[in-house]
Order: C-alpha cells, then sequence, then structure tokens
C-alpha cells in the first residue's frame, strides 16, 4: 500500500450534473485548494463593506470580471474597471488595473490580506477608454487652493490646449476664454510649465501631479521687463536634522520687478495667499539655490529678491518669464496647517529629474 487516495464519482444524469457547482473530485479539489473570497466595494465609496464572491485563484481577468458584471446585474463586463488595494494606506491604489492587465485573480489580489478590489462602472468599455488619454487634473483658485479635481479624457494625439477646452467646459462659462495654464508639480514644488502644443500622450500621470490654473491678470498685461514669475514654495525645517528644508503644500508663481525688495513683495503674497496678518508675521524668508539637503538663505525686508535668482530665466512662455526649478525657489518658512496623513510607506520617495521646457 503507498498510501495513495482513491477518489469514487457517483454517475448521474447529465441535467443533475450540469446544475452541480463542483460536478467533479478534480474541480471540488481546485476549490478546496485555490477558493477564495473576495470582498468587492465601489470605487467612489472604498469604506462601504461591499459584497463577497466566491472564485478560484487562477480565475482570469475576463473571468472575474464577467462574474461581476452578472452581480451588478451589468450586460457589458467590458465597462467594468478594477483596483487594487493598498495595504499600507488602507485606500484604492491610485491607478486601475488596465484591461487584462493581470494574468489571474492572485495577480490582481497579490497575496494581500483581506482581498479588496475596488470596481467602477464606466460610460465606455475599458479597451475604448484606454485608447483615450484620461488625466487627473486639479484645478486651483487664484489663492492656490485646490477647489476640484477632474478627470478629462482626449485622444492621445490632442495637445495640453485642448485638455484645457475640455476642462474650461467643465467648470462652465464663469472660466469661458480666460487663459489658463498646466504645470507638473511633485511634491510641493513645480517643475514645469506645460506648452499648449505639448502631446497628452507624452504626459506620465504614474509621476507627476497636474495642475491647471486661471493666469492671473497682471501676468497678462503688456509691460516689457516686468513679467518675470519666480518660484514659490511653503516649506519647513526639523531642528533635529541642521535646518534641512521640506517643501510642502501649493507652490505658485508670483510676479516680481527687477530692484523689488522682500519688503515691496510680502503684502501681494500675504493677499495672495488670503492669511490674516497676525499668522503672516510669524513667516519666515528664504531663498534655495541648492538642493534641499543644504540649509536655506534667509531674507531681510531690505533684501533684492530677483537678483537671487539665476539671470537666465528658467524658460519663457507666453511673453512671461519663469525663474526658478526644483531646487531653486523664494521659500515661505511657516507650520504646515494641513491635517496630516498617515505615510504611504509603498510609494517611492526619491526625487525627480528636473526638465526644462525649451
Amino acid at each position: 500500500m503507498s498510501g495513495d487516495i482513491i477518489c469514487l464519482q457517483k454517475r448521474v444524469p447529465y441535467a443533475e450534473y450540469r446544475d452541480l457547482e463542483h460536478p467533479t473530485v478534480r474541480s471540488f479539489l481546485e476549490y478546496i485548494k485555490d477558493g477564495i473570497s473576495v470582498n468587492f466595494r465601489p470605487l467612489s465609496s472604498p469604506k462601504e463593506e461591499g459584497f463577497l464572491l466566491e472564485f478560484l485563484k487562477t480565475a482570469s481577468y475576463d473571468n472575474v470580471c464577467s462574474e461581476l458584471a452578472q452581480h451588478l446585474g451589468l450586460d457589458d463586463p467590458q465597462k467594468l474597471q478594477l483596483t487594487q488595494h493598498n495595504m499600507y494606506a488602507h485606500q484604492p491604489h491610485r491607478n486601475p488595473i488596465k484591461y487584462h492587465g493581470a494574468d489571474n485573480l492572485e495577480a490582481m489580489i497579490m497575496r494581500h490580506c483581506p482581498n479588496i478590489l475596488y470596481y467602477e462602472i464606466l460610460d465606455v468599455p475599458l479597451p475604448e477608454l484606454e485608447r483615450l488619454k484620461c488625466l487627473r487634473v486639479q484645478f486651483h483658485n487664484e489663492k492656490c487652493e485646490c477647489v476640484g479635481e477632474h478627470q478629462v479624457r482626449l485622444p492621445r494625439d490632442k495637445g495640453v490646449g485642448d485638455l484645457l477646452g475640455e476642462l474650461r467646459k467643465e467648470l462652465g462659462e464663469e472660466y469661458e476664454g480666460k487663459p489658463m495654464r498646466l504645470m507638473e508639480v511633485y511634491h510641493g514644488k513645480i517643475f514645469k510649465v506645460l506648452r499648449h502644443d505639448t502631446t497628452l500622450d507624452t504626459l506620465n500621470a504614474d509621476y507627476w501631479q497636474y495642475r491647471a490654473e486661471v493666469i492671473p491678470e497682471d501676468e497678462r498685461e503688456a509691460h516689457p521687463g516686468e513679467h518675470n514669475l519666480l518660484h514659490v514654495c511653503h516649506f519647513r525645517t526639523d531642528e533635529r536634522s541642521d535646518g534641512i528644508a521640506t517643501a510642502f503644500g501649493d507652490p505658485f508663481w508670483l510676479r516680481v520687478r527687477r530692484g523689488e525688495t522682500l519688503a515691496d513683495i510680502k503684502p501681494r503674497i500675504q493677499d495672495k495667499l488670503g492669511v490674516p496678518g497676525d499668522d503672516f508675521a510669524k513667516w519666515k524668508f528664504a531663498f534655495s539655490a541648492r538642493q534641499m539637503h543644504h540649509p536655506l538663505e534667509h531674507l531681510d525686508d531690505g533684501d533684492d529678491v530677483l537678483s537671487r535668482f539665476p539671470r537666465t530665466p528658467l524658460f519663457s512662455l507666453n511673453n512671461c518669464r519663469y525663474y526658478g526649478g526644483e531646487y531653486c525657489f523664494l521659500g515661505l518658512e511657516h507650520r504646515d496647517m494641513r491635517p496630516q496623513r498617515a505615510a504611504q510607506h509603498g510609494k517611492y520617495t526619491f526625487e525627480r529629474p528636473l526638465r526644462i521646457n525649451n
């Protein structure tokens, strides 16, 4: 005797056979070995309990979508988009699973516990949607505050100007005809202002946060030699790390004339950000010309601000000269009063390369 187990299966009529969930010994043992319960939750309400469906770990992408569509009463499984669960941040991943982007269910859940997948019902089939460029764009008001996030879909060969046109339509008649700009932002710093003829297919939403805003009126006026826009960032320092600066919040561009001192531009900064006087009086100002691990140069009211920046602008666009870059900016030092979020340990935190728009 070798100890092998012999299983006997009773022969049943076909009509009864096809109604069984696991009609053969083999299918039953596969269920015991690879069976898994998956918690599906709507992407729009990720904290909901959702519902459970039973699968095999080896179930294909199409099998999972078909079963989910049947449960939801959806005619076309291709109108479902799935998103994985980030077990470290306890929320959905930022980027969804691409159409047929996982070999099987085990790859979708990444062997994480709990087994959670988020679903979204689309208005167009996912293969058609993926032929378009989909960008999440944060729209900021005149006080540099994010007032909404918009998802814009356009053919990949369209340009940034077309994207801003679609965004104006979503924002309403109030913004019709107003000049806007689109920027690449990362970790509290502006890396690039995009030209309107930049092709959407070249944009990388996996790395950059895209931010749109109306160009302020004082930047549209025709005053040759005065359209000098400085890169301004919020930062804080940690005394335990020898004054190393960490950027945070929403950076912005500030128009500065040659010869203006810090005292001259302070009121414009306060007015732009809407900071109460008592709070603004506690702020400090500094210039950063090198990498963030170098202490910043703090400025006095009488210091000429623009002279600190390189003579050659980072780039020129629409009659404006943009000064500053990844490590070059006017810094506003103050406490970060925003609600603190739990760190997302699964995300990379290395610095992105500076790209210059010639």
